[in-house]
This record gives C-alpha cells, structure tokens and sequence, in this order.
C-alpha cells in the first residue's frame, strides 16, 4: 500500500462512524427520492413537471446498433485493465471552459444547456446483461442560463441501476477558467473516498464512499449529455450547451497490481454522442493520447422524448 493510499485508508476510517448510507449528511436515496429532494433542492429544470438531470449508466439499450463508440449519452474514453487486474483509481485535470448556447435552431427547454464533466470507474454494461451497472463517478456540472455558465461540483455513486443511488452536488465551487482535479479511488470493491480540488482557488472536498460492490473493470473520462426523468414516466434528453474542445490532462487509471492505465491502453474504446431520434446528429469528436482525452462539441441535438424513464 503505497503513502497515498494509506492516506487515503485512514481518511475513510475516519468516517466509518458516520452511518451507513450517510455521507456529509446525505441520506442514501432511491433514484427516485433522489430526483424529487433535487427537483426541490438546487436544480434548474426543463419544465415544471420535470425531475433534475440524471447521470447514468452506459447500458446496451443507450448503444447505437452495430456501431461501437456509438452512444446516445456519454463521449470520452472508456479502458478496460489488463487481465487479471482491478481499477483501483482513475484521475484527470481540467480547465472549465466557458460555454455559450448552440448557434442553431437548437434551444435548450426553458433556455437552459446542461452537461456533466466526470472521471469513474465502471457503469459501462459488459457482455453480459447487468454487469458492472454500478459506477462510481465525480465531477463537475456545468449550466448555461441566461448566457451565464455556472460550474459546480458533485459525486455519485450507485450499487445497481435499479437499487440505490446517492448524487450528492454543489459539493466544491467552480468557475470558468478554474483548473480543476478530479479522482475516483476504490480502496475495495465497497470501499472508496472521491476528492475534487479546484486547483485555481485552493479548495478541495473528500467524499467517503462505503457499500455495494463494484466490478473495477473500467476507467471513465467523460463528458455526458444528461437526460430528466419526468412525472409522467418520460425521459427527456437534455441540450447540451457549446462547449468547444474539453480536455482531460493528467488523465491516468491504476490498478491493484500497481499497472497505470493510459487512455490510449489496450481495449480503449472512444466514444460520441449521437441524437437519440436522429441519427444524423454526430454531437462531438474525440481524440486521446496517453495522457489526454479532448472532447469536441460539433452539434447539439434537440432535447428529445425517450420513453418511459426507468426511475419512475
């Protein structure tokens, strides 16, 4: 166990006497308890019937058919570890950028543009169905309304797609232009701290993590196009905001053998956004080096009706 874990270890079992499912006073949720105190609490939302923005899982029902890299949610890189290994922590730097509402036809319900920024560890669903849909994953939400971009940031993890879920935000300040650092660290497959450090300002926030179990399977840097879950059992995905090219600097995953995991690592898999309803709409380009990954916004697609929404 190397400094920083042990660190790391120690800072966790300092909040062990905090309950379980209780972490900075935030109660373990059901999604959809989730959705209604965020609803209340800080969210700016579509309509008035409609639930916050939700981050979620990368489930085969979310891949376009027959097109790897293809998704209708999450763009970025996605690593598996070598053979026989476990994800144990994955880390990137970013600088926020400044974001402005699409030149086109395209506008936000409501007038607002929403993405999220995040590093995490698994939540892509493997060969067999309801594998690894838990994930853990933090990072930063970025809003546009009003022509004002507002940054914040926040962490969530989840046990399984459809049991409990805590999403936990306005957890660390941000502005555009902060440099921020991201990291997700699983000491065991139940056992976890998040950090967030605006780099910028000098501040940072830990996030204890206990409970569930992950595969540690996969390492995540992404940028996702988020959906709401509204009152009437519809998903609506959300209009993402023009965003320019996002980078993920500094971006690395290790694993309990102590191997790093560089984007560009064997079994990467780059992903892009495409329109839910039209396929035509190729949201974003992606690039990676083995330090990197830069994501580009190309279009925004229409905030569009999924179907029934899984957290009704």
């Amino acid at each position: 166990m190397n400094l920083t874990t042990l660190v790391h270890y120690f800072l966790l079992l300092a909040a062990s006497s905090v309950a379980d499912g209780q972490q900075h006073g935030v109660p373990s949720l059901s999604r959809k308890e989730r959705a209604a105190a965020l609803r209340d609490e800080h969210f700016g939302i579509p309509t008035k019937k409609s639930s916050p923005p939700l981050s979620h899982p990368l489930q085969s029902r979310d891949l376009k058919p027959s097109s790897p890299g293809v998704s209708y949610h999450w763009a970025g890189a996605v690593v598996p570890p070598p053979s026989g290994e476990n994800i144990t922590s994955v880390t990137s730097t970013m600088t926020l950028p400044e974001l402005t509402a699409p030149d086109d036809v395209r506008e936000g319900p409501g007038g607002e543009y929403f993405l999220y920024v995040w590093v995490g560890i698994d939540g892509l669903e493997s060969v067999d169905p309801g594998d690894c849909n838990s994930l853990w994953q933090t990072g930063f939400a970025g809003q546009i309304k009003n022509g004002v971009t507002t940054w914040w940031g926040w962490v969530c993890y989840l046990w399984d797609e459809n049991e409990d879920a805590v999403f936990d935000t306005y957890i660390l300040d941000a502005s555009s232009g902060d440099t921020v650092n991201m990291t997700v660290q699983a000491l065991n497959s139940s056992e976890g701290v998040f950090w967030l450090d605006n780099l910028s300002t000098g501040n940072s926030t830990s996030y204890p993590v206990t409970g569930g179990g992950l595969c540690m399977q996969q390492a995540e840097w992404i940028v996702e196009d988020p959906w709401a879950g509204g009152t009437e059992a519809i998903a609506y995905m959300l209009v993402w905001p023009d965003f320019g090219t996002m980078t993920f600097d500094n971006a690395v995953a290790y694993t309990d053998k102590g191997t790093s995991v560089t984007p560009t690592g064997t079994g990467s898999t780059q992903y892009v956004v495409e329109s839910y309803y039209d396929n035509n709409i190729t949201q974003n380009s992606v690039s990676v080096t083995d330090s990197s990954v830069s994501v580009t916004w190309l279009e925004s697609g229409p905030g569009t009706k999924l179907g029934a929404s899984s957290d009704a």
